[in-house]
Formats: C-alpha cells, structure tokens, sequence
C-alpha cells in the first residue's frame, strides 16, 4: 500500500554493471556566492533516467500498481523539463526524486482525506489503487515543479550565474 518508489541510482536496467556509472553531480550554493559539488547516486542524465524509468515503468504495469497513461504522463513532465532547462538536470533529477519519495504519498493522504470529509476529489479516483490519479495530479502539479525546478534555474540565471563550482574538499 505504500507508494511506489524506486530508486534511480540502484535500479537500473543492466544491473551491476550500470550502477559504477551512475553518478548524478549536484552543485549547492555555500551562501558566499560559490557552489560545492556533491555525487549522489543517481542517473547523469535523462538518457540514463528515462532507462531506469523504462524498467520501472514495466514493474509498475505487470503489477497493476498503475495505468500507462499517467506514467507516461509524468514521463513527459520529466522530459518537458529536461527540454526546458537541459542544463538543469540535477535540479530535475532531485525533483523527481523528491516527487515520487515524498509527494506520491502526501497527494494520496489528502485525495482520501478530501474523500473522507466529502470535498471534491477526482473522479477516477479509487482508494484501492490511488496512484493512478496521484501520478497524474504530480505531473500536473506546476507549484511543486516551478518550487524544486524552474524557480532555482531562474535564481541562479538571474545573479548571473555567479559561482565557480569547486569541490567539496576545497
């Protein structure tokens, strides 16, 4: 009954041998102007998600956990993104992350407490398989998108783009 989250980083398409490749470096602003870059696990790229998303998104299928127009929905949404702001995929890749970790749930709690008190709520949906409508509502949710993604680019684009990366050892 738990959301379902997979993470990118572990679960990929060729198994050990993809997972030494998959690196996904961030930049995090120190607060003096520069940036410290930090690894994570995680696809590099949206070549490498979009692999990993493939895998996940058959799992999620044979499992009848949901339909394949909402994943393929939120897909786009991750690849609106990425044509948006190519240069911004880290900011993308913790935002999906954090969407499917963390938002996946939360709209699910809501949808069925707005049920419960006879709010309205969307009419597909069925609290036995909620992540139908929970997927399509996250990849429509453009206050969660412009917060975690298009917000922080634009910030950082309107400074000037200040900040040399260095590493975290410097």
């Amino acid at each position: 009954g738990q959301a379902p989250y997979m993470d990118m980083g572990v679960w990929l398409p060729f198994g050990r041998r993809a997972l030494k490749n998959q690196k996904l470096r961030s930049f995090f602003p120190v607060g003096d102007g520069t940036y410290v870059a930090r690894e994570f696990p995680g696809p590099q790229n949206y070549i490498q998600w979009q692999a990993s998303w493939k895998v996940f998104l058959v799992a999620a299928i044979s499992l009848d956990i949901c339909s394949l127009a909402s994943l393929l929905m939120y897909e786009k949404q991750i690849e609106r993104l990425t044509v948006q702001g190519p240069r911004n995929w880290n900011l993308i890749a913790h935002a999906d992350d954090k969407a499917r970790a963390e938002r996946l749930e939360r709209l699910r709690r809501n949808l069925v407490i707005d049920a419960k008190e006879g709010r309205p709520i969307p009419s597909d949906f069925v609290e036995a398989r909620p992540w139908l409508v929970c997927f399509r509502l996250l990849s429509q949710d453009d206050n969660s998108w412009n917060e975690q993604v298009r917000h922080p680019a634009t910030s950082w684009l309107a400074a000037g783009g200040r900040g040399a990366p260095m590493a975290s050892s410097e």
